[in-house]
């Protein structure tokens, strides 16, 4: 099983009760480990506390969903801007389009979107980007103009800040310690040291940040075939790992239900299994 909570490395996960206990109380943010918990409780005959448990997995679940948005709008905007630059401008379009799904908050990927529309003649479009913007605060800029955009990809840039931003901290001192190449992404980042990041990137093939940080630095020096490069790294590797979070946030609901079956709650079993069906639609089949 994969940790929902930190989207990256496996965590060896025990079996038992008790040495499960011991690592929550390290990893109290740990949705795998609340997950395994609840089957343990399960096991053990307490279903109310295996309902607990595997509730718990799901709050704290949930509670990264909207970090995986944010760097997938990002991913989906670094490719935008390479587009634009490259005069692509249904591509750019396209790239701005996806971004914004992923967060109606990418306040310059709504700008672009907006400046592409207007030139093309999309008055809906522009009308539609307009109203968001206001509603976001931003003062409208010409529409005659190319937009000079402000920086979005720099927030949330390294895997301990991930923990910090969702406000999961009660007391000092539980942070989980960073894998081997969780930390040698945070100090390549800290550093801004791209051999060290493109070390980072290879040691975690699996994850688009590194590669996301590769792409902005070589966009910031010019290097374009470089960051095109990266920005076609990151959003490879963003499909299977969105989709990993919600096989596995399904999977929540899923046991979670079977416990509500078992225990004559079928109303909250039929929200559960609707839940999991909505975030993996596989488990329809």
């Amino acid at each position: 099983m994969l940790p929902l909570s930190r989207i990256a490395a496996p965590i060896d996960i025990p079996e038992d009760g008790a040495a499960l206990d011991a690592l929550l109380e390290r990893y109290p943010h740990h949705c795998d480990l609340w997950h395994a918990r609840g089957h343990c409780y399960l096991a053990d005959g307490e279903p109310a506390k295996a309902i607990e448990a595997y509730s718990q997995a799901i709050t704290l679940g949930y509670l990264y969903h909207p970090l995986i948005h944010f760097e997938s709008s990002t991913c989906h905007w670094n490719r935008a801007q390479l587009h634009w630059r490259e005069g692509n401008v249904a591509a750019a379009r396209a790239y701005c389009d996806a971004a914004i799904f992923q967060d109606h908050r990418n306040i310059p990927a709504l700008l672009l979107r907006r400046f592409l529309a207007h030139q093309s003649g999309d008055a809906r479009m522009v009308e539609k980007d307009s109203r968001a913007l206001i509603h976001l605060g931003i003062a409208l800029p010409p529409l005659e103009a190319a937009p000079t955009l402000p920086d979005y990809t720099e927030a949330l840039p390294t895997f301990a800040a991930w923990d910090h931003a969702i406000g999961l901290f009660k007391k000092p001192g539980i942070h989980p310690p960073l894998t081997v190449s969780e930390a040698l992404h945070d100090e390549a980042f800290a550093t801004q040291s791209s051999a060290m990041m493109e070390a980072a990137a290879r040691a975690l093939p699996q994850h688009p940040l590194p590669a996301r940080h590769l792409s902005q630095w070589a966009m910031r020096a010019q290097q374009w075939d470089t960051a095109r490069h990266w920005a076609d790294q990151a959003i490879t590797r963003l499909k299977p790992w969105h989709e990993r979070y919600h096989e596995q946030a399904a999977m929540h609901h899923l046991h979670r239900g079977l416990v509500f079956t078992q225990q004559g709650e079928f109303s909250l079993a039929a929200n559960d299994s609707r839940k999991a069906k909505d975030l993996h639609p596989e488990l329809a089949h």
